[in-house]
């Protein structure tokens, strides 16, 4: 589990926690972005979008697959993200 905190002018106003576990459909651990928060105040400022580019960008560094869930509103992109994100690719 990890967790990242956003902040915009000294200070917090998102973060996100992803877990990595065991896959049950894959040979490689599995990174699932658990929360997803920003400020509503914060929001529209692509802080969202740099909190799930974080996950990611550590996902291909630590060679994770990616599981974004539908309801965080990125369902697009988790389908994307999971076919960038595969282990050996």
């Amino acid at each position: 589990m990890f967790g990242r905190i956003a902040t915009w002018e000294g200070e917090v106003v998102g973060f996100t926690i992803a877990v990595v576990h065991p896959g049950s459909w894959t040979l490689a651990p599995v990174c699932y972005l658990e929360d997803l928060f920003i400020d509503p105040a914060a929001r529209g400022r692509g802080i969202g979008r740099a909190l799930v580019e974080d996950v990611l960008q550590r996902c291909r560094q630590e060679r994770l697959v990616a599981a974004l869930p539908a309801h965080s509103g990125l369902e697009p992109r988790s389908a994307a993200a999971l076919r960038q994100i595969r282990p050996g690719r």
